[in-house]
């Protein structure tokens, strides 16, 4: 090393660390540490026991074990085989070492602590005072970064990076204000929720008031249409009882009527009586006088008639016979008319017959196409049969890839269960997963992850020790197998949406995870490798091994834990714990630490990868040739739908000659049918002849009608001759005959209509009987049910008078009741009562919004007095650390992130370690790890100079670096532990490089723990000789 030229001098602090002593604790007998006042370099090899001191230092100072990231439980920090254990750390409090704080603690195994204070017995609390009062913050990664913990630190978001730099400025103004703040929004947001609760309730009070208010009315309308409905009621047996009352009363006044026409009837009829019977005994006296003649005139009665009818006989025959002439002649017209017609059509029929084509040269044609269409038509059949064949290969194709996707649905059951665990883990690889989901299109290989998701483990009690070896940032990891996919998962993922997850590159060998092949005693209880026991796809696995080297790390049973002792260097699980043996690289040393085993938290019981390959290779075959029988599908329809063309064309030929054919055989039909009529009509009868012959009948019958009338002539005459004898008397009987039948008559008509009246007399007597009897029965029933009053009566005034009028309005208002709105009975006392509790929450509300009012003015006030404050304290951080990047020649910057709620207010370092490019945001993805050490390095250092503690502590801040790097670090940590009142520093590393600068502030501690004695060597010597 290099002395770096100074004359700063650096003086103790009060709260710096000027003793630290350990026994029994972890690789430690006993040892005691004096550290320097300024830089403190704790070297050594690994196992060795540097990172002890640093846990020696925050157990000491009464830190939580979970605070180092190496195990919560303080048992694990005894040596093995020991029972308790003890750390006394001094600090610096004056001039005098009896001044000094010297703090001490003892813990056993059954995780129990004793604390004492300069020898005092003291509580744990009482240890955190001083602390407090020292400005010491363990837990604050700023001032305390343990080897276990770096990694965290590089992994702080924003908003971590924030609070952890409000802890460091030594005071707790800052971060208690940015709490008030916090608690003063989320008070403000649950104010706001209670408001729009409360708006909710009122809003749903007004619609609850508003159906109440409508329920009264509807009650209120009930009530009318109930009381409506019972005076109707009341009123209809009245007025049931007026309408058969004024039937009655009109029933009577109908009766008198009957009995004055019955009495007025009888006396018109007597007198036709007696003229009736006088002429009855006239005519019997003149019927005897005509009786005597009348044979005569009843004989040449029947001879006229007789020669009457023969008469008429004669005439119908000659009506007959000039009819048939008449007839004859119209048929003789209309058979020379139908006669030329059939002439002219069949000169026509003759006409097309010689325009149609040749039919021999047609049904050629038609036959050869005959036979093309009967192979187009086996053609077509042969296609069809395909169709139906691969259709049921379709359908047999999609169940089998249907059952597939079920059976690959049971097996991803797990995988979502896993999903859900890392899901509630972190946001961002939710966010990361759903984003690769819906653009795997953009990928040219599968791209796998989280890793988590895709790892199984082979048997259950292995899931513990797997998890165990893989970090939690592995796990929630991302696989690319190729650059191009990697560059597009970063640039789309990670710098475009800022989702800040680990991507791993893996691309595709033909080498195996090689596992190291380990000569172990069967006696020692090793089952396995911890390559053995993971499953997954090839990329994932090799990417684990790489990053956790599984294949170097052993699972064991019980009876390993009984030879740790004789077990060679390496990891080893058992069933409780985890044996940790290193060998010591500067010599043959072997240290070994023992933890207990932790619950795996995202790795659960194993998916089958082989059976969810093979099915989704299957269900990927089956889709391939699923895509190939469609298309040969689509071919075949197509091939059918071109056959089917061409059959169409191929038919019109055929369908010209049946065309053709059937016109010709039809125009024959036709001819023959009308040379067959035209032989009809020229055969037919000869009509002239017919028509003479009847003529001569005509005048033969009109010779005989001459004969009957001169007959009948002479019978008549002989008939007068008789009747003018008898004819006087038989019109004085006649006369008289109608005489009495004019009297029958009437009294035909008088007895008639006094039998109505007496009929319709008695009806009405009945039925004005019952009426009255109905009466009387309905004045008793409406008397039943209320006695009529002045003010009943006006009350009927004002309803309907009619009986059918009242039942529908009844009717009417039972319907309207029946299916009314059920309202209970004390809704007016609901209504009532729902306005007071919307006034009384309308007035909550008020409340509500003035103490939303009053806390938004209170965080006002605290708000711009604390963004000034660590405004300012970000701009000092960003001025420091701008000079430390630029005096390496590279560019940074530390910047507020200011974001609507406050506690994702954050602190953003960005860094630009190259030439060319701009300022990048500090993250895994951007920045290699070395780049990552050397920012948190010189941000602490940039913190340091602008908050106050009395130490600071980096353990291993160098791994990851190379030497260009690591020399610049390591210069301005000197640099700066060099300045005026500069603080305690201890920087923990394995190694450090040749020729580095060192100064009279600096302390080298060299740890070599294990057999072997410094005795013999002289450490003065060897530094003189390096100068």
């Amino acid at each position: 090393m290099k002395r770096q030229n100074t004359t700063q001098t650096t003086q103790y602090h009060r709260g710096s660390i000027i003793r630290i002593k350990m026994e029994r604790f972890l690789t430690y007998d006993s040892v005691e540490v004096f550290p320097g006042k300024g830089l403190n370099v704790i070297i050594g090899p690994n196992g060795a026991g540097k990172s002890s001191i640093v846990c020696a230092i925050a157990l000491g100072l009464g830190t939580a074990p979970k605070v180092l990231g190496r195990s919560k439980d303080l048992k694990d920090f005894v040596k093995i085989g020991e029972e308790d254990a003890v750390i006394e750390v001094e600090l610096f409090n004056g001039i005098t070492r009896a001044n000094n704080l010297v703090i001490r603690r003892q813990f056993n195994l059954s995780n129990q602590s004793n604390w004492f204070i300069n020898g005092r017995t003291a509580s744990h609390k009482e240890v955190l005072q001083k602390c407090n009062e020292y400005c010491i913050m363990i837990d604050n990664l700023c001032q305390f970064l343990p080897q276990d913990r770096v990694s965290a630190f590089s992994s702080l978001n924003p908003a971590e990076l924030l609070r952890e730099t409000e802890k460091a400025t030594g005071t707790s103004d800052l971060e208690e204000k940015h709490d008030q703040i916090i608690k003063a929004q989320g008070s403000i947001g649950e104010l706001r929720k209670k408001s729009a609760q409360q708006e909710k309730g009122i809003q749903e009070l007004k619609y609850r008031v508003d159906g109440l208010e409508k329920s009264v009315h509807e009650k209120h309308e009930q009530e009318r249409r109930q009381t409506r409905l019972n005076q109707l009621k009341m009123k209809k047996p009245w007025a049931e009882f007026e309408e058969v009352r004024k039937k009655a009363v009109g029933l009577r006044e109908q009766k008198q009527q009957l009995q004055q026409k019955l009495d007025s009837l009888h006396q018109e009829m007597t007198p036709v009586e007696m003229e009736f019977n006088k002429i009855k005994n006239k005519i019997e006296s003149e019927d005897k006088k005509v009786n005597d003649t009348k044979t005569i005139c009843d004989k040449n009665e029947r001879e006229i008639i007789i020669a009457e009818t023969q008469k008429e006989k004669l005439e119908q025959e000659l009506s007959n016979k000039k009819k048939e002439v008449e007839l004859a002649k119209k048929r003789k017209e209309e058979k020379n008319r139908n006669i030329n017609e059939l002439k002219n059509e069949l000169i026509i029929i003759e006409q097309k017959l010689k325009d149609i084509p040749n039919l021999d040269e047609l049904e050629k044609g038609a036959n050869e196409e005959q036979v093309q269409l009967k192979g187009f038509r086996e053609q077509i059949n042969e296609k069809q049969d395909k169709d139906a064949s691969l259709d049921t290969q379709l359908r047999e194709m999609n169940g089998k890839i249907l059952q597939l996707n079920r059976d690959l649905a049971k097996l991803n059951d797990l995988k979502q269960n896993k999903l859900r665990k890392i899901f509630d883990n972190d946001a961002a690889v939710m966010q990361a997963y759903n984003w690769l989901q819906e653009h795997k299109g953009l990928f040219e290989e599968e791209v796998y992850g989280p890793i988590c998701v895709e790892l199984n483990v082979s048997k259950d009690e292995y899931t513990n020790f797997v998890e165990m070896c893989i970090p939690i940032s592995v796990l929630k990891g991302f696989v690319v197998t190729n650059k191009k996919d990697e560059n597009t998962l970063i640039s789309k993922l990670v710098e475009e949406k800022g989702t800040q997850i680990q991507v791993f590159k893996r691309e595709h060998d033909n080498s195996g995870t090689q596992a190291t092949q380990l000569r172990l005693h069967s006696e020692y209880g090793v089952l396995t490798t911890m390559d053995k026991a993971v499953i997954g796809p090839d990329a994932v696995l090799k990417v684990v091994e790489d990053m956790c080297q599984l294949s170097k790390k052993f699972i064991c049973n019980k009876e390993t834990e009984q030879y740790i002792e004789r077990l060679p260097p390496g990891t080893y699980f058992t069933p409780s714990s985890v044996i940790n043996k290193v060998k010591s690289r500067y010599s043959d040393a072997v240290s070994d630490k023992v933890n207990s085993i932790r619950k795996a938290r995202f790795l659960s019981t194993a998916i089958d990868t082989n059976q969810k390959l093979k099915l989704e290779q299957e269900i990927k075959k089956i889709t391939q040739d699923l895509e190939v029988v469609k298309r040969n599908i689509e071919e075949n329809r197509k091939e059918i739908k071109m056959l089917e063309e061409k059959k169409h064309e191929i038919g019109r030929g055929i369908e010209e000659f049946n065309r053709a054919k059937g016109e010709r055989d039809k125009l024959i039909r036709s001819k023959r049918s009308k040379e067959n009529n035209l032989k009809l009509f020229e055969n037919d009868e000869d009509l002239d002849k017919k028509i003479g012959d009847l003529q001569k009948g005509i005048k033969k019958i009109q010779t005989n009608i001459n004969e009957q009338m001169l007959k009948m002539g002479d019978l008549l005459k002989r008939f007068i001759e008789a009747k003018m004898e008898t004819n006087p008397v038989s019109c004085i009987v006649r006369i008289l005959r109608i005489k009495q039948m004019r009297c029958k008559n009437q009294l035909n008509e008088f007895k008639r209509r006094l039998s109505e009246l007496e009929n319709e007399f008695r009806r009405i007597g009945q039925l004005y009987d019952d009426a009255k009897n109905e009466a009387v029965k309905k004045r008793k029933e409406a008397e039943a049910v209320c006695i009529i009053t002045n003010e009943l009566n006006d009350m009927f005034q004002q309803l309907p008078d009619e009986v059918s009028a009242i039942e529908e309005e009844i009717e009417n208002e039972e319907s309207k009741l029946k299916y009314r709105q059920n309202v209970e009975e004390n809704v007016e006392e609901l209504y009532q009562q729902a306005k007071n509790e919307l006034s009384k929450k309308l007035e909550d509300a008020q409340i509500v919004n003035e103490e939303i009012k009053n806390a938004e003015e209170v965080m006002t006030g605290i708000k711009d007095e604390w963004l000034n404050k660590i405004k300012e304290v970000i701009e000092h951080i960003n001025e420091s650390f701008s000079v430390y990047m630029n005096q390496i020649n590279c560019r940074g910057s530390v910047e507020l992130d200011e974001k609507e709620e406050y506690d994702k207010y954050g602190i953003i370092i960005k860094t630009m370690f190259r030439k060319e490019g701009s300022l990048q945001q500090l993250n895994a993805h951007t920045q290699s790890g070395g780049e990552r050490s050397v920012a948190t390095m010189l941000y602490l250092l940039s913190l340091q100079e602008q908050t106050f503690c009395p130490f600071r502590l980096v353990d291993e801040i160098n791994q990851g670096m190379d030497p260009l790097n690591e020399r610049m670090i390591f210069s301005q940590i000197v640099k700066a532990v060099n300045k005026e009142n500069a603080q305690q520093y201890f920087l923990v590393t394995p190694k450090l490089l040749s020729d580095l600068p060192f100064g009279e502030n600096m302390t080298v501690l060299c740890v070599m723990n294990g057999k072997i004695d410094p005795a013999p060597y002289s450490f003065d010597a060897i530094i003189d000789s390096m100068k």
